[in-house]
């Protein structure tokens, strides 16, 4: 019993921490660009893996969707600070090949063929913007 206890207390503390430790990254010198679905089956309604939420500190980085097979993907939102802003996404891992413009409330399957003739995924994604959204100049 007392063991039980013990794991019990552990268990809580630990996840109290965890939630402790997170800091948003979001803010005003970090305002949310964008917001995308993520599928594992085309057509953008089954198999659903959840969000990504991108924030201007992660503009022309390239961002990996290796976690799981990503079959198709929705651009939900956009952002009034994402003004001139294209997510971009890719079949191969390092946003180098076969870039397709995601629009905000299209589903975008993947319909090439992926690295090494695979079954056809997004693996990379990369949000690319223009100067002015980038460097904090921009009227939120």
């Amino acid at each position: 019993m007392q063991f039980t206890v013990f794991l019990t207390s552990i268990a809580a503390f630990a996840a109290g921490t965890a939630h402790a430790a997170a800091v948003p990254r979001q803010g005003k010198d970090n305002p949310r660009l964008a917001q995308f679905r993520i599928f594992s089956d085309v057509g953008c309604s089954n198999l659903n893996q959840g969000f990504y939420t991108v924030d201007r500190d992660q503009t022309s980085t390239c961002g990996q969707l290796n976690n799981v097979p990503v079959k198709s993907l929705k651009l939900e939102r956009l952002e009034p600070a994402a003004d001139g802003c294209e997510l971009r996404l890719y079949i191969s891992n390092d946003c180098t090949e076969k870039a397709v413009t995601a629009n905000v409330g299209v589903c975008n399957d993947a319909t090439e063929t992926g690295p090494s003739g695979g079954i056809p995924t997004w693996n990379s994604w990369q949000m690319v913007c223009p100067s002015s959204a980038t460097n904090g100049t921009m009227s939120m």
